[in-house]
C-alpha cells in the first residue's frame, strides 16, 4: 500500500496546518495547547469557523453542501484538526497527559484481545 501524498495533497496539508491556528480564537488555541478542556460553546464556535471556511462537512459531497474532498484530503484535514500543534513534534515534547493518551492509543492500535492498564487515568485530564 502506497501511503505517500502528491505535491498537491502536501500543499493542502500545509494550507490546513497554517489555517487552523490563524482561524482558531485565542482562548480556544490556549485550550488546544493543553490549558483546559473545550466547552460546548467552544465546539459551536469552531463549527461556525469551519462553516465560514466551507469545511464544515468534509465527508459530504459538494452538491449537499460538503467539501467534496477525496479520502486523502479528508485524512489530511482530520490529521491536522486532531493533532493541531502536536503535528510534527516529537512525542517526548508532549505534555504528560498527552503522552499517556499516546501510550493508551499505542496499546490499542493493533486491536489486542486483552489490554491490562495500571491506573490508565492517572495523569490524564478527563475533561479534555
Amino acid at each position: 500500500m502506497d501511503l505517500t501524498f502528491t505535491e498537491e495533497e502536501e500543499a493542502f496539508r500545509q494550507e490546513v496546518r497554517a489555517w487552523i491556528p490563524s482561524a482558531m480564537p485565542d482562548a480556544m488555541r490556549e485550550k488546544a495547547r493543553g490549558a483546559g478542556g473545550f466547552t460546548p460553546e467552544d465546539s459551536a464556535t469552531w463549527h461556525r469557523v469551519l462553516y465560514e471556511k466551507g469545511w464544515i462537512a468534509p465527508h459530504w459531497p459538494e452538491e449537499l453542501g460538503g467539501t467534496g474532498w477525496d479520502a486523502a484530503r479528508r485524512f489530511l484535514f482530520a490529521e491536522a484538526v486532531e493533532l493541531g500543534e502536536a503535528a510534527g513534534r516529537r512525542s517526548g515534547e508532549y505534555s504528560g497527559g498527552m503522552q499517556r493518551r499516546l501510550n493508551i492509543a499505542l496499546a490499542l492500535i493493533h486491536d489486542p484481545e486483552i489490554v491490562i492498564l495500571d491506573e490508565p487515568e492517572a495523569g490524564l485530564d478527563p475533561q479534555s
